[in-house]
Order: C-alpha cells, then sequence, then structure tokens
C-alpha cells in the first residue's frame, strides 16, 4: 500500500506558516510550565504530502507508544496535545522533571522503535534567562541522524538531494507495511 496517494500537497509558504505557529505554541507553553521539559514530534515526511488517513495512523501508533514508553520510564505527563495540520501531525507533551536525559529517551524511541526514525522528536526546555533552550544531539556529543536510504547522514543527503522523493517514500511505505 503507498501512504502518499493522497493528501492535500502543501507549498514551502504553508510549511514556514505552520513552523511560525509551532514556535509561537512551545514559547508559550514554557513560559506557562517554566519547570516542565517540553517535547514536541513530528513526523518526517518528503514531498509535498504531509498528512493522510495513513500518515496520521503511524503518526498515532508512534505517539502512544512513546506515552507509554516515556510512563514506564517513570517520566511525569502534565499535559499532552496532539494536533492535526495539513502540513502534518503534530504532538506535545510537558514533562515535570528535572532529569537531563530525557533528551537521551527520545533518542533512544527514535533508534529502536519500529517507525521511531520517522518522528522527529525534539525537547525544549527554559535556561537560566528564561529563554527557549533545543536539548539536541549536539548536547550529547552523539552523531546526526541516518538517511532512511544509505545511512550517510541524513542533513547530507537532504542538502545534496541524493535521494528522489519517490526513493523516500518507498522506503518509508516499506517501513510502515505492517502498520496501515
Amino acid at each position: 500500500m503507498d501512504m502518499f496517494l493522497t493528501g492535500t500537497p502543501q507549498t514551502l509558504l504553508d510549511i514556514l506558516d505552520n513552523k511560525e505557529e509551532r514556535e509561537r505554541y512551545k514559547l508559550q507553553q514554557l513560559a506557562e510550565f517554566p519547570t516542565c521539559q517540553l517535547v514536541s514530534i513530528g513526523i518526517n515526511i518528503p514531498g509535498d504530502i504531509k498528512t493522510n488517513e495513513s500518515i496520521e495512523k503511524v503518526f498515532n501508533l508512534a505517539t502512544e507508544a512513546f506515552e507509554r514508553y516515556l510512563m514506564d520510564n517513570e517520566l511525569i505527563i502534565r499535559h499532552v496535545r496532539k494536533k492535526y495540520n495539513p502540513t502534518g501531525p503534530e504532538f506535545y507533551t510537558l514533562i515535570d522533571s528535572e532529569r537531563n536525559d530525557i533528551k537521551r529517551l527520545c533518542i533512544n524511541f527514535e533508534t529502536f522503535h519500529q517507525v521511531g526514525r520517522l518522528l522527529d522528536i525534539d525537547v525544549y526546555q527554559r535556561d537560566e534567562a528564561g529563554e527557549m533552550l533545543i536539548i539536541d544531539r549536539d548536547f550529547y556529543n552523539l552523531p546526526s541522524r541516518r538517511c532512511y536510504v544509505c545511512q550517510k547522514p541524513a542533513k547530507e543527503c537532504t542538502r545534496a538531494k541524493t535521494h528522489s522523493i519517490d526513493d523516500l517514500r518507498t522506503k518509508i511505505n516499506k517501513m510502515c507495511q505492517s502498520l496501515i
């Protein structure tokens, strides 16, 4: 089954407008809950179709597994929000914890869950000055994410457009086949 046969194509402007809205939401959540860490999840979907029934099904299965994973790791979830936009589904959760390994837990989920590689899991917190700080792989001196197709650093393949959108979508379809 091809996950990408349906959906409304999105423009770069649509995606950039949504990015601004997401940033405002993150800032608002961290201002309202300054002692929490905010986990934001999106799904990495190449091309102009960012959501449809199949993509949302995979996203829901993955985020439900992620919530269980957080609870299994004894994290206190304060708030969860899922949002379904034409530019792609979004998931946010506030974690009431001072643990400094939340991003490392997220990286483990991205690495080892069946569709974790499709997820973009970011962790935010406030720094001493109250500014939003992203905790990323560089924070832990970890290597960047790998390409779906060739296992080279994904950013390199994206910048060089090493693989066609069809090749990427074929790989994603194979990864998700048992879920949809």
